[in-house]
């Protein structure tokens, strides 16, 4: 709502999950989704917010994204074991091995990191899906 000179109206739909104050700082207060809505005259804008724990990234490091991230073939009938989630301070994120076996065998694997509230993928030693 940059560039808008009046006062914009701003309204969470679900206030036990995400609060928003007149100025239209989104504030999260319980796990779970809230749609926050800017209301200026006659137009309306609404965003979805997604709230997870502190250190909680299942909503975002899901089966899918990890599968398109390590280029893991759709039909390829995988398990996906997370490993112990730890801060790398030299790297300043959190980070989350992930390792993707087929039939027993190691077929791809990844750390994942969270830094800044972004989801990236450090491939390092493991790589993308091979045969």
């Amino acid at each position: 709502m940059k560039g808008i000179k009046k006062k914009v109206l701003w309204k969470s739909s679900n206030k036990k999950v995400a609060s928003v104050s007149a100025e239209g700082v989104v504030s999260g207060i319980a796990r779970g989704t809230a749609v926050v809505t800017a209301r200026y005259e006659k137009k309306c804008v609404k965003c979805k917010v997604l709230v997870i724990g502190k250190n909680d990234y299942s909503p975002v490091l899901t089966e899918k994204v990890i599968r398109k991230a390590l280029s893991v073939p759709r039909q390829a009938k995988v398990t996906i074991k997370y490993g112990k989630k730890f801060y790398k301070r030299s790297f300043g994120a959190t980070l989350v091995p992930v390792v993707v076996f087929e039939n027993g065998k190691q077929v791809a694997g990844a750390s994942f990191f969270v830094k800044d509230g972004e989801l990236g993928c450090n491939i390092g030693n493991y790589g993308c899906y091979y045969e």
